[in-house]
């Protein structure tokens, strides 16, 4: 089969995903045809963990002036936010797998 340029190159961006989206392939014990299957083996093969071992204590930020001891937030004051909710916004970076 012969083509023109523009027809080979509008056939070809055809398969090039439009800028935020990403590929995804699974391969393994993830293809869709046995993954059920092979995720209840492979969870089967792991030692069983324990909910006990994996608490996550929260951490107190430090004092901004001595870099020692804890701040503790009594009252965020008229109109303010807590820091959290006052952050800006960061943009995460997208990944690209293909």
């Amino acid at each position: 089969m012969s083509l023109e340029a523009v027809e080979f190159i509008r056939r070809f961006l055809l398969h090039v995903l439009p800028s935020g989206f990403v590929k995804i392939r699974h391969f393994g014990f993830l293809s869709n045809r046995n993954r059920n299957k092979m995720v209840q083996h492979c969870r089967g093969l792991l030692p069983p963990s324990s909910a006990e071992a994996m608490v996550i204590e929260p951490r107190q930020p430090l004092c901004p002036v001595c870099k020692v001891g804890h701040l503790h937030v009594t009252d965020w004051g008229r109109g303010s936010m807590p820091a959290a909710a006052a952050a800006p916004y960061r943009q995460i970076p997208a990944l690209d797998s293909s």
